[in-house]
């Protein structure tokens, strides 16, 4: 197996979804609700919408910045900051067509990942969605 790294940006297909559902379920909530739930509702997706920004801009602190797979199959994550460390892809990762959601073993630590394909190069994609079909 040849060895790759697939370097990760933020996703802009995946904040357009932030926003296409964050919007909807506000006015879903502004149009249902009455009374304290309603500023209520709306505080908590306020809250949710900025988790959710952070999360697809990486800039949070386990936010995976890059993938390395040697020759011999093994993933080693690089983290914000340049921590690295090396992981283990489990079964429950789920790889589709247009996103990969992937579960990594990093030391005893459970880290989720959602990798939409416009997150990295073409090339990086397919390498990386192939590599995790076929080794995770």
């Amino acid at each position: 197996m040849q060895a790759f790294q697939t370097a990760f940006r933020p996703s802009r297909l995946g904040l357009g979804i932030a926003v296409l559902l964050h919007s909807a379920a506000l006015a879903v909530c502004l149009i249902c609700f009455y009374g304290t739930a309603r500023p209520a509702g709306a505080a908590a997706l306020l809250f949710s919408f900025a988790h959710a920004c952070r999360t697809l801009a990486l800039k949070r602190q386990d936010a995976v910045r890059r993938i390395t797979v040697g020759p011999q199959g093994k993933a080693v994550l690089q983290f914000d900051g340049g921590r690295e460390t090396p992981a283990v892809l489990q079964p429950q990762s789920v790889v589709l067509r247009y996103a990969l959601f992937l579960v990594w073993d990093a030391g005893g630590k459970t880290v989720r990942q959602a990798v939409l394909p416009d997150m990295a190069d073409k090339a990086g994609w397919r390498r990386l969605t192939v590599w995790a079909r076929w080794n995770g």
